[in-house]
């Protein structure tokens, strides 16, 4: 038995059609029944309506519908859809319940049949309704129409029947004017009152993106007429997302905003200064400076290891406590140095020897004497391949990327919704889907355990507010309650990513030395990079708004061993110190460098001389030293006997962890 709407709606009583018109219409309803009904059936059929009306279902009442509606047209007795509904664990009771609620909004009709006799209820969703439900499930769109401004133009030049050149023309000028972030914030203003407050709902506590039914608990306002209004100015749409064959636990209508406006809307939030935390962390160079430390550590002395291959926990805590000097905000000193251990293990810069101890290997050698900015980017892709962060890696790494391109569009030094950069990422990742593909083309249907849009978006903000603020790309901004409301994109970030350039040293900031071998250093414009320079050559005792530096042996053969050379060492203290360095500091920085095996070459001459003869006896081993020929003259100098190219012979020196300084004229 085929179930109609019309047919329904005229076996319904006067007062059952007026309570129908304030569910699906609202208002005043039309004085006559005819009237009545031809508004009523032009509403129910119309598929926004029809989502709208479905979003505020509770309880049992949307499964049993989604049920039922694969069956539509058709008439069920009470056990058939009790069946069904049980299968989906929904008990005899709350099918009644349900079933009357379904009645209730129109979703459904209940009909009384007779057969042999015998007069029994069925229920049926009317074929007009199920038409309008399923026109909103069509996948054939492109997914960038559902997401961003552009997509949505193209869908609507081709709803009109323009392809070509010609579409594409008239797309470019239509998103030239719409995307601009005055003509974007004017037309939100003009938005009206209520649809203003969930258009700013939306964005800020859902990142632009509403299932209908979350839409309906926000706002009394009709789901389709704020879609309408959405779209009238072209900020947003509405439209049906199926995630299921990614592996993410999402299928059904949803009201988006544009990526486009939501990024105008964020940028002119930090651009007039609305976001103003009442704290504030920064970390700035300092993992690559602890991880600076923890490789020479680990160098010079004896790190054991568990048999899993894990530093002992007391041991761990030992370590951090003595190398990590400013573990910032968002972590423990302990878990700092974990982290550096980690990405000493995946880039093999650290080997586990056959006693259950550490060294550095060839190439973390090399990495301790690269620049800040190569340091920087093998840490970086560390990070962004962090398998120990939550999340489906299949999405969260792609998304990672994606978030350090949309990082380069933001405006150093402001501060931005702490949501925004993960928010803006989640919408581009999600408009690069191929959301029209065949259903289990990419996987099975997810499980309980599988992420949903909100956690997708929430796994990428930890991974921001932890990874990109522990590389000291962004300062992370907090209120009174500890909340993180804010990030900032450094100078750090931005000079890494390009966007300006690396800063001059001379306006860094100047220091004052003391003899008793303390430096207290005042920053100033850009002092990341002289602030990385001291962590190489001093130890740190603290990091306020000054910070505090002493010079030691050991820190000093770190810096020597990491490619620095001692005049690089007196240039920097030199250079920025604003009164004449103390003797007694440079004849103790000479003095610890010649204990610590450092070679002079009198490059004119060739004569090496070393404070150490252990040292010069190595060298006198070195093969390609020896093709040059090697004279000893006693146990603390030897002869180079030809000429030789200065950078590579230092090089090979340099093999033996030994720093060279080179000089002219012979001693």
């Amino acid at each position: 038995m085929r179930v109609s709407l019309l047919r329904t709606l005229k076996n319904r009583g006067q007062s059952d059609l007026l309570s129908l018109h304030d569910i699906w219409i609202g208002g005043e309803a039309p004085g006559k029944s005819q009237d009545l009904l031809e508004v009523l059936q032009g509403r129910m059929t119309s598929g926004p309506a029809t989502a709208s009306v479905f979003s505020r279902l509770d309880g049992a009442a949307s499964p049993v519908f989604e049920s039922m509606i694969a069956l539509s047209g058709k008439t069920l007795h009470f056990d058939e859809i009790k069946k069904r509904a049980h299968r989906v664990g929904i008990s005899a009771t709350a099918v009644r319940g349900a079933l009357a609620d379904l009645v209730f909004v129109g979703l459904i009709a209940n009909l009384s049949i007779r057969h042999d006799g015998v007069t029994s209820t069925v229920w049926g969703v009317p074929t007009e309704i199920a038409a309008a439900f399923r026109s909103l499930e069509q996948k054939d769109g492109p997914s960038k129409a559902l997401f961003q401004l552009r997509g949505f133009l193209e869908g609507m030049m081709a709803g009109e029947g323009l392809a070509g050149d010609p579409a594409e023309g008239q797309v470019d000028r239509m998103f030239g004017f719409l995307a601009d972030e005055s003509a974007v914030l004017a037309r939100v203003a003009e938005l009206p009152k209520t649809v203003h407050a969930v258009f700013t709902e939306m964005v800020h506590q859902h990142g632009g993106i509403i299932s209908l039914r979350k839409l309906s608990k926000i706002s009394k306002v009709p789901a389709d007429q704020i879609c309408e209004a959405l779209e009238d100015a072209s900020l947003g749409t509405s439209g049906y997302l199926n995630l299921e064959p990614y592996g993410l636990r999402q299928r059904g209508r949803v009201v988006t905003v544009f990526q486009e406006v939501m990024a105008a809307w964020f940028s002119s939030q930090a651009t007039q200064g609305e976001i103003q935390p009442s704290d504030e962390a920064s970390i700035g160079v300092d993992f690559v400076s602890n991880f600076d430390r923890f490789a020479n550590y680990v160098d010079d002395e004896v790190i054991r290891f568990t048999a899993r291959g894990t530093i002992f926990k007391s041991t761990g805590k030992r370590l951090a406590e003595r190398l990590i000097p400013n573990p910032g905000r968002e972590f423990g000193k302990l878990e700092i140095l974990e982290m550096e251990y980690r990405f000493a293990l995946a880039f093999h810069l650290i080997d586990r020897t056959g006693e259950r101890t550490f060294r550095v290997t060839d190439a973390g050698k090399n990495f301790l004497s690269s620049s800040l900015h190569e340091k920087q980017r093998m840490m970086l892709d560390c990070l962004v391949e962090d398998r120990d962060m939550p999340g489906d890696l299949r999405h969260q790494i792609q998304m990672r990327r994606i978030a350090l391109g949309f990082l380069k569009r933001m405006t150093p030094n402001l501060w931005y919704d702490a949501m925004a950069l993960a928010y803006v990422s989640r919408h581009f990742y999600l408009a690069s889907l191929q959301l029209n593909a065949q259903e289990g083309e990419h996987g099975e249907f997810p499980l309980r355990s599988s992420a949903d849009l909100e956690s997708l978006v929430w796994n990428l903000f930890t991974w921001i507010r932890k990874h990109l603020y522990l590389i000291g790309f962004i300062d992370l901004g907090y209120e009174e309650n500890g909340r993180a409301s804010g990030i900032r994109l450094t100078e750090i970030g931005a000079e890494f990513l390009g966007m300006i350039p690396i800063q001059e040293l001379a306006s860094a900031g100047h220091i004052v030395v003391n003899p008793d071998f303390e430096i207290v250093f005042f920053p100033g414009k850009g002092a990341h990079a002289l602030i990385y320079e001291f962590d190489r050559f001093c130890e740190r005792e603290k990091s306020e708004h000054l910070y505090h530096y002493r010079l030691t042996p050991a820190a000093l053969h770190r810096a020597l061993t990491e490619g620095m050379s001692l005049d690089d060492v007196l240039a920097t203290l030199q250079k920025y110190s604003r009164t004449p360095i103390p003797q007694n500091i440079e004849f103790s920085l000479e003095s610890w460098a010649k204990s610590g095996g450092m070679v002079t070459w009198y490059t004119q001459t060739g004569e090496l001389t070393c404070a150490s003869p252990e040292i010069l006896d190595r060298i006198e081993s070195h093969p390609k030293l020896g093709k040059l020929g090697l004279k000893r003259t006693d146990s603390t100098a030897l002869i180079l006997q030809s000429k030789g190219d200065v950078e590579e012979i230092t090089g090979w020196i340099q093999d033996y962890g030994v720093s060279v300084r080179l000089r002219g004229a012979t001693a």
